[in-house]
């Protein structure tokens, strides 16, 4: 018997951990629009968090595209206060953050989506954070069951900071890819979240 496979693509996905390693800003920016498109499209809530150099195209793309009730299944916030806010990057502060933002989203009783555009204060990414960070948001998002991409910019990471990523996302895309992780490494079932 034959199998076929059929290729994912993110607007394929309803959940899932996605790993977006990007360079081109401009591509960056389409993707992001796509994913709030597809979200709308889907009925879903859409969490965006994002920096502040990119914040207002975002935030500008939005009133200028959607209508006052898709605004609504929008949450645009600033990456600062989830991953510098305290000047260094704590794991449990930005899931909380993480998990409010969340909440409030939920309430409304329909699925969910995120974004995120992970930044950090130092010059170079720390291989050993980044891998916990992602196992634990891997774990939240699969007792969730939703989909969230997880955008870094290719410049920052170092190589082992990319293949902590790698292992703890089922899917990777950039600018122009998108494909199975093969290094991925399905976290062990973990005490459920208060909100599961």
């Amino acid at each position: 018997m034959n199998t076929f496979y059929k290729p994912v693509t993110l607007t394929d996905l309803n959940e899932g951990h996605v790993y977006y390693h990007f360079k081109d800003e401009e591509i960056y920016l389409e993707k992001v629009a796509s994913y709030i498109h597809d979200g709308l499209k889907k009925n879903e809530q859409i969490l965006l968090i994002e920096s502040m150099k990119l914040s207002d195209k975002v935030s500008h793309y939005i009133e200028n595209h959607f209508t006052e009730e898709e605004q609504n299944s929008i949450r645009l916030v600033n990456n600062f206060d989830y991953y510098s806010g305290n000047s260094k990057f704590n794991i449990a502060s930005i899931l909380a953050y993480f998990d409010r933002d969340l909440g409030s989203l939920s309430e409304k009783n329909v699925r969910l989506r995120t974004w995120a555009h992970v930044e950090w204060m130092s010059n170079m990414s720390d291989a050993a954070l980044l891998e916990s960070f992602e196992t634990s948001s891997d774990e939240f998002v699969l007792n969730e069951n939703i989909l969230s991409v997880c955008a870094y910019r290719d410049a920052s990471l170092t190589d082992d900071a990319n293949a902590a990523l790698e292992q703890s996302h089922k899917y990777i895309m950039t600018d122009t890819q998108f494909r199975f992780s093969e290094s991925y490494v399905k976290p062990e079932k973990t005490a459920q979240c208060d909100r599961c």
